[in-house]
């Protein structure tokens, strides 16, 4: 079994006073931006250029975990019964991690069929901590559980892997997130948690104000077996 552990953020506030928090994943060279493009005042003649840059990484061979999302839940008032329900509202997170703010979730796979046109299968998993908070008094909470609700994803090659939609108790076992058999989730497959109906989050009641966070770990394996559970 071959497995690749990213960690990424999930964020709730209990105070809306607290959101605000941002994040960017830009990488900046030397620019030549802004630049006029008339060369006499209220002229109109004369251009300006801007140069910007694609990049794609070509694989042969290797099966890569490529993004993780992370996941913000926003703000909720402070209540003595449980929440259900919080739905997503964008994927900025608050610690430096592989999380991106796309939302993206994307597993490429590149390997070859073996000598006798046997295909290849995967698993990803994911697993989230426990949430934990900047007071010292709190020590992080067991009783939250984050809602895979997305059904719907893409596959550039021989076509979608199941999707499921797992619900993930914090500080509790893995679940099987996507799983490709042999046949399937060959080149890219992407999914993308982004929008209120992708995820939601449950969480226990008299929690107190605070900004709370817990890790996902997101585990790559390379073939569908028992070990890979």
């Amino acid at each position: 079994m071959i497995s690749k552990k990213l960690a990424t953020t999930l964020l709730l506030l209990s105070s809306f006073g607290m959101m605000g928090v941002t994040g960017t994943n830009v990488a900046r060279a030397d620019n030549y931006l802004p630049a006029q493009a008339n060369t006499e005042p209220n002229g109109d003649t004369g251009t300006a250029t801007g140069k910007s840059d694609a990049v794609v990484n070509v694989l042969t061979g290797y099966l890569v975990l490529e993004a993780v999302p992370d996941m913000n839940f926003g703000g909720t008032v402070q209540t003595a019964s449980p929440v259900k329900g919080l739905p997503l509202i964008s994927n900025q997170g608050i610690i430096d991690d592989d999380g991106n703010n796309a939302g993206l979730l994307k597993v490429t796979d590149s390997r070859t069929p073996g000598a006798k046109g046997e295909g290849h299968t995967w698993k990803l998993t994911a697993a989230v901590d426990k949430f934990t908070s900047q007071d010292p008094k709190f020590a992080g909470g067991n009783d939250w559980q984050i809602n895979l609700k997305q059904k719907n994803g893409r596959n550039t090659g021989n076509g979608m892997p199941s999707l499921l939609t797992p619900s993930l108790i914090s500080n509790n076992m893995a679940q099987t997130v996507i799983q490709a058999n042999e046949g399937r989730g060959s080149n890219s497959t992407l999914v993308y948690y982004d929008k209120p109906q992708t995820a939601s989050l449950d969480m226990p009641g008299n929690i107190p104000t605070g900004q709370y966070s817990a890790p996902i770990t997101w585990t790559l394996n390379a073939a569908v077996t028992a070990e890979s559970n």
